[in-house]
């Protein structure tokens, strides 16, 4: 499941935790809520994400079982999905030949 983890929510995690430290030091007292919500939330963030990219993976490997074409871009290219055009499901990933594509980058066509 860790595969599903971007590098930009650890990103968004490390320096969240890093604002939790400076709100904990410019506060006199430690009774303040915020910089907690902001800790629970930076800890939470990529958790949240890899489910959201889980599920969305999950769905376009039934999706591509019942035979729906799906769009999947990496980076500036876009190719077509489909059983019919000889792609095939590989734990989480698209198949054609030596060509691999994340299940979760793809879309409905």
């Amino acid at each position: 499941m860790f595969e599903y983890l971007d590098r930009e929510i650890i990103v968004a995690s490390v320096l969240s935790i890093f604002l939790f430290g400076l709100l904990r030091g410019i506060s006199n007292n430690g009774t303040t809520w915020y910089p907690k919500i902001l800790f629970l939330f930076a800890i939470l963030l990529p958790f949240v994400q890899m489910y959201d990219s889980y599920t969305t993976a999950s769905e376009n490997i039934q999706s591509l079982k019942k035979g729906v074409t799906l769009k999947c871009t990496l980076k500036d290219n876009s190719y077509r999905v489909s059983t019919k055009d000889g792609w095939q499901v590989d734990k989480e990933y698209f198949i054609k030949e030596s060509f691999m594509v994340r299940a979760d980058r793809c879309e409905r066509w």
